[in-house]
């Protein structure tokens, strides 16, 4: 990490409540482990105290999946996804503990065992081991990439109910109502309500589902910084977001698209890797998405490039993530070139920005070079990039426009709201928020004006112009993805409660013979 510049306001504001130490590196990896049933017998040893996990340039202590691996008769494993998400699949041994119940369930356990935390990508369960470290676990740990990178490295999952071998000896807690509770929502292939209901989304439904038990979960302004929780908009996310187009990728191509229209000059794309490691040093993990129908694109794209050796030719949408996020030596431009074409870019906001980047007050070439440096940093340092592959159809049934009473500031409380609130997905924005975030992006990126192109820019003007691109951008992309859907205010009291108001009816569209 570099230790010796100027630390942006923004950067200090999340270092601080990230407990940030030196970045270290990771506990080294190692082949998968053997794949096999047997392999995996439910484990007779207990945790080892003795055992220490490494802190991540993120902040957050993070092991890999083949450390993990490894390592798993030592540690207890603790499985933050939702009930529903348990059926596609668990590490054997895990103990579940939804997010939201993490803290409730921490008062039991024992604060010396070696703990580490799953989901689907990884962005839940860094936050379960930041909220243990808040409460003065020291030995806490998220897998890094989650479920996905562990099925990625081909190690064994299985499915069904928990059952008492692995929550026996190895539970951290001897809660036996959660494992009931797993072992009858599994065990009847439930599927929550909330994922058959359909159609827009009605304003009373809206106003009692908000005020759902779970529905929303708290952060400060500046933790959504520190603990990367910044996500895209769309619905189909499995989590609490707080939501801006693009999520830190969309972000980052505003700030810079704003930067050139401030300064007068192109960025020079030579200079983006170099500010993304700067970045990573200071804010964490850099969050974008792309989907499981793009990757299969992206899988027949690779595969029928003649430049690709046959024995490295994706196969099927998981063989496509693994190219780009781990390609073979020698085929990363090539990697970049594919993952970087408008048809296999899974995020809608991206991917309007490069068909059509008039609308967007941004260049195609902006768009893809961001991209390509983003893909470099993940391969460089994986843990500061999540890209999150979301499954699924969109059946978004509303706009929400999240908002609080109070002026926003680093340590104002803001509410993330899970799309499946609007009981089947939502488009969640947090306009506020990301006013503030833009005002502190332009901070740390006025400050490598620079090296990005060439000249210093004023301040006051430059923030001027990303939150007035924002605007634009935000509504370009409404218009696109969710013209057919209500919008609403969503807005959060200081008490907690919530107000609803519908601001926008649904574009109804005639079809022609």
């Amino acid at each position: 990490m570099n230790t010796t510049r100027k630390t942006p306001r923004r950067a200090t504001t999340s270092l601080l409540l990230a407990l940030v130490g030196c970045a270290k590196e990771h506990p080294p990896s190692a082949a998968p482990a053997a794949t096999s049933e047997t392999a995996w017998a439910p484990c007779e040893a207990s945790a080892s105290s003795d055992l220490r996990f490494e802190r991540a340039p993120s902040g957050t202590r993070e092991v890999t999946a083949a450390w993990l691996a490894r390592n798993r008769c030592g540690v207890h494993i603790v499985d933050v996804r939702e009930l529903d998400e348990l059926e596609e699949g668990r590490i054997v041994g895990t103990q579940w503990v939804a997010l939201s119940d993490v803290a409730t369930m921490a008062e039991r356990w024992d604060r010396s065992a070696p703990i580490v935390f799953v989901c689907r990508s990884g962005r839940r369960s860094a936050r379960a081991a930041e909220q243990l470290e808040a409460l003065g676990f020291r030995n806490v740990a998220s897998l890094t990439g989650g479920l996905r990178e562990w099925i990625a490295r081909a190690l064994p999952t299985v499915r069904g109910a928990l059952d008492g071998r692995e929550q026996g000896a190895r539970s951290i807690t001897s809660d036996a109502g959660i494992t009931q509770l797993a072992q009858r929502a599994l065990a009847s292939n439930a599927t929550p309500h909330d994922r058959r209901a359909s159609g827009p989304l009605a304003l009373r439904e809206l106003q009692a589902r908000v005020a759902r038990a779970g529905a929303v979960r708290w952060t400060t302004a500046a933790s959504v910084l520190s603990a990367g929780t910044e996500s895209c908009i769309d619905g189909r996310a499995s989590e609490h977001v707080l939501g801006a187009p693009g999520g830190d990728v969309g972000e980052l191509v505003l700030a810079l698209t704003a930067l050139e229209r401030a300064s007068g000059a192109t960025v020079r794309e030579a200079s983006l890797d170099a500010m993304l490691l700067d970045y990573a040093d200071s804010f964490g993990r850099l969050y974008w998405h792309s989907d499981e129908h793009t990757f299969s694109s992206v899988a027949r794209s690779i595969a029928d490039d003649p430049r690709v050796p046959r024995e490295h030719k994706p196969t099927d949408a998981r063989a496509a993530i693994a190219f780009v996020r781990r390609p073979p030596a020698g085929l990363e431009e090539i990697a970049l070139d594919h993952a970087a074409r408008v048809e296999n870019v899974g995020c809608g906001h991206l991917r309007a920005m490069l068909e059509h980047p008039e609308a967007y007050q941004t260049r195609a070439a902006l768009v893809r070079a961001v991209l390509g440096a983003v893909l470099r940093l993940s391969w460089r340092r994986p843990e500061s990039v999540d890209l999150e592959v979301l499954e699924g159809e969109h059946h978004e049934r509303a706009v929400l426009e999240v908002r609080v009473e109070r002026p926003v500031h680093a340590h104002t409380r803001v509410p993330m709201v899970s799309p499946s609130a609007a009981g089947g997905g939502a488009f969640v924005l947090h306009p506020q928020v990301e006013a503030w975030i833009r005002s502190e992006s332009a901070e740390f990126l006025a400050e490598h004006a620079p090296s990005l192109v060439g000249t210093t820019v004023e301040l006051e003007g430059y923030t001027h112009e990303i939150q007035s691109i924002g605007a634009v951008q935000v509504r370009q992309t409404l218009q696109r993805l969710a013209a057919h859907l209500p919008a609403y205010e969503v807005l959060f009291h200081s008490d907690g409660t919530a107000s609803v108001r519908l601001t926008r009816r649904p574009v109804v569209t005639t079809a022609t013979p």
